[in-house]
């Protein structure tokens, strides 16, 4: 009876874990690989019901460019399209870490645009989660387009764009009689709030129907009913009269056909602006949340360029959009607790009179800055730039100086008129300095870094790394056997990545191990100019003699062995932990220059000393010598997929060598009778011993979890 009973216990035991693993594999067989896949059913979705889609970890996403005959994107490689009442997230719980990354060789990131579906209830309600968008240079990382609209970017990661116009927010203004339905809208315009939601009763659903009909609206069922050709001109069309709108001269002549500078024809459609019944009331909301911007340079030659901002928020009006419709606007954006680091606004060829910012907020809604930081911008002085435009008739009472952080900002070419915030107008010819907003950046330290405190010396205990800042090439394997190049923070490798460690050769090897590895330890690091590398005060370092050094040693005029020649060298503290990726030569290219992925054990001395003189061994090769049986584990037994660290991030396969090498530098008078070469020897051969044990202990504790 105890048996029968046991059994059964164990059949329905079995069952449930049974299920609940069918339905994980599930959900990871049903996460989405192929932007398609969105459109295709967005193209069918019910709009009024909420969706959920999961990219699939550790994929990168090609969007196509436009078509020359403009009837879709080429190998029909489609952004990100989605409707109202869409997520979209990176992974099972949506966190970047996760590594869903949307390369920018093509048109569009993600393209939001509720007239491309022919919708007329706008685009409510969507959300994008934990994506990276990457390496951006033909046109728009993010377009949302629409008259009555909410977007939320929460921890999303852009980094490495040079497109021409990155980001576009624009408040579409329709005129009523173009509107149907009734819609039910929060009047909370906090990110807490509600969302929207809307109706249709069966009258306006009939009215719209045969509207529809009337122009001949063909409808979508699929993606080969969509119109490629109406919305990419008509896109052009609006994306024109922007640009015209942002990059106007003073100094141009007018011209027969300009309505940007033809006073006469400017006033008619002001004044048929003022006549044309607008939609008011309606919302239009973009939350940034916990995102970070990076590594981007905006165009030069901005008089004929379009993107003269990162961020570009503005209203226009469809029928015209060269005209100004600051009064119908109702924009609310919010940013909070994100980041803009190594940003350069690329002004340098621009005309006295062009703006350049990293947030241009063009409308007569609300702006709110909270928990923001920048960070090494290079910022225009010329026209009314600053980081931060808006335009004078905005609400900008919820821009929060106390928590915005400003650091490392150079200006150029003459001194910053508004620091942080200008406000601005059009005077019908381009946008003009009203004055400097009185808000200023007084947070002494970036919202997601506590306090300034003493950090660990030698950056992050007795072991060196590098800080989450640096960045390093990634090699992966794409589709068709592709072979793909990545850009990545330190703190986003993991185990088994194929890092660049030779540049000349084109050399990528996998990291086998993290001597280091901690993601919230406090660390003082050396920061070396212009390549901005940061890495431990003992991290090695090659010059272009050859020699390994600690970073410390490293002086002004130093030639790195990439032949780039330090211009400065500073100390900063990071919060944001630290890392040392091990690969099979004990070298890693970082920020473009070749550093050690080990650190000399001694301060300010590239090679071994004993008793106070050299023995002519380097801490690079000892270093490397005494990672061979780790290295030789990893690479022939496969085994070293996942790791175990001490409480302070070091990897228990170094820990205890490291601890016994320590030991006997330190005690190394007591052995006065043994050679160098001797002492060399014995401290291997322990070495070794403990390294091999340390191995097989590490194995039979992760068999036993």
């Amino acid at each position: 009876m105890k048996i029968g009973v046991s059994s059964s216990w164990f059949n329905l035991l079995f069952s449930i874990v049974f299920i609940s693993t069918t339905r994980t594999a599930s959900a990871q067989a049903q996460c989405i690989d192929d932007l398609t896949q969105i459109l295709q059913k967005e193209s069918t979705t019910d709009i009024t019901k909420a969706r959920k889609y999961i990219l699939c970890s550790d994929t990168t996403f090609y969007p196509g460019d436009i078509k020359e005959d403009q009837s879709g994107f080429v190998d029909n490689a489609v952004p990100l399209i989605v409707r109202s009442k869409a997520q979209v997230q990176c992974g099972a719980d949506g966190k970047s870490t996760n590594n869903c990354i949307i390369d920018g060789s093509g048109a569009f990131g993600v393209l939001i645009d509720p007239s491309f579906f022919n919708d007329q209830i706008g685009s409510l309600n969507i959300k994008l989660t934990g994506i990276t968008f990457s390496d951006f240079f033909i046109v728009n990382i993010i377009t949302f387009r629409t008259h009555l609209g909410r977007l939320e970017l929460s921890d999303c990661i852009f980094n490495f764009g040079d497109a021409p116009s990155m980001f576009e927010f624009s408040q579409i203004l329709q005129r009523e009689e173009d509107t149907r339905g009734r819609y039910l809208v929060s009047d909370n315009d906090n990110e807490e709030g509600e969302d929207y939601d809307y109706y249709i009763n069966r009258e306006e659903e009939e009215e719209e129907q045969q509207q529809q009909q009337k122009e001949k609206r063909k409808e979508i069922k699929s993606i080969e009913d969509i119109d490629w050709k109406r919305y990419f001109h008509n896109h052009k069309r609006i994306s024109e009269g922007i640009r015209q709108r942002r990059t106007r001269r003073r100094e141009e002549a007018p011209r027969a056909r300009d309505l940007a500078v033809v006073s006469e024809q400017q006033q008619q459609q002001q004044q048929q602006q003022q006549h044309r019944k607008l939609q008011r009331g309606r919302r239009y909301n973009v939350f940034v949340k916990k995102c970070q911007f990076s590594d981007m340079t905006l165009p030069t030659g901005g008089g004929g360029q379009r993107g003269l901002s990162l961020l570009h928020f503005s209203a226009i009006d469809e029928a015209n959009p060269l005209v100004d419709v600051l009064t119908d606007t109702t924009m609310n954006v919010q940013i909070v607790e994100t980041t803009f680091d190594t940003i350069d606004t690329g002004y340098q060829e621009d005309p006295a009179t062009t703006h350049r910012s990293i947030v241009d907020f063009y409308s007569g809604g609300k702006l709110t800055l909270r928990d923001v930081c920048f960070s090494n911008i290079k910022q225009s002085t010329k026209g009314p730039s600053a980081l931060v435009l808006s335009h004078n008739n905005s609400d900008i009472s919820l821009v929060k100086g106390a928590t915005i952080h400003i650091s490392d900002i150079t200006y150029g070419p003459n001194a910053a008129t508004c620091p942080l915030l200008s406000l601005i107008e059009s005077d019908g010819e381009g946008y003009e300095l009203t004055k400097c907003a009185a808000v200023q950046a007084t947070a002494a330290t970036c919202f997601n870094e506590p306090p300034a405190a003493a950090p660990p010396a030698g950056g992050g205990g007795f072991f060196g790394c590098f800080s989450s800042k640096n960045i390093v090439q990634v090699l992966t394997n794409g589709e068709d056997s592709r072979t793909i190049i990545h850009r990545r923070r330190m703190d986003q490798l993991k185990l088994g990545d194929r890092v660049l460690v030779d540049k000349d050769n084109q050399k990528y090897e996998p990291i086998y191990s993290f001597g280091h590895y901690h993601t919230t330890q406090t660390a003082q690091f050396v920061q070396l100019m212009p390549s901005r590398m940061e890495l431990s005060s003992q991290h090695l370092i090659f010059l272009r003699d050859g020699r390994a050094v600690p970073a410390e040693i490293v002086q002004v005029g130093d030639i790195l062995e990439s032949g780039q020649t330090v211009t400065g060298v500073r100390s900063v503290t990071r919060h944001t932990g630290v890392y040392a990726p091990f690969t099979p030569s004990g070298k890693i290219v970082v920020n473009d220059q070749v550093a050690s992925t080990f650190v000399s054990l001694q301060p300010k001395s590239d090679v071994l000393l004993v008793l106070g003189r050299s023995i002519g061994i380097t801490h690079q090769w000892l270093a490397h010598t005494f990672e061979t049986p780790h290295r030789l584990w990893c690479s022939y037994s496969g085994a070293c997929t996942e790791e175990i660290y001490t409480i302070d991030g070091v990897s228990t396969w170094v820990s205890s060598p490291l601890k016994f090498f320590l030991w006997l530098l330190e005690d190394e008078k007591s052995i006065p009778m043994l050679s160098a070469a001797q002492v060399v020897c014995l401290s291997s051969a322990i070495l070794m011993i403990i390294t091999t044990a340390s191995s097989f202990s590490r194995r039979a504790q992760l068999k036993s979890n």
